[in-house]
């Protein structure tokens, strides 16, 4: 399974790495890791069974050990997974929601 990541995710990514490298570079090595890692997988493995956020079927996994949320489309004839928007989980708004 595929996985992309939309130009926002990476937007957003790179604000979160550059963030944490900053504040709290200590734990920027296992952080990287689990955003590699885990995102991809979690998605593959609950690609339709994670809750739809919205009517856009937005789904949304949580990274483990973070706080941090991706939210993401199932593309099924495509058998592509996008990542759409990462966001910490003190923000309550949606993606696709504005």
């Amino acid at each position: 399974m595929k996985v992309i990541y939309s130009e926002r995710a990476r937007t957003v990514l790179a604000g979160i790495i550059g963030f944490i490298s900053e504040k709290l570079p200590i734990i920027i090595r296992s952080l990287s890791q689990a955003i590699r890692i885990v995102p991809a997988e979690d998605c593959s493995i609950s690609r339709e069974r994670a809750p739809v956020e919205n009517r856009f079927d937005i789904r949304v996994v949580p990274l483990k050990r973070y706080p941090y949320k991706f939210y993401y489309q199932y593309r099924h004839k495509l058998e592509l997974i996008e990542i759409v928007d990462i966001q910490h989980v003190a923000r309550d708004d949606l993606p696709g929601t504005d």
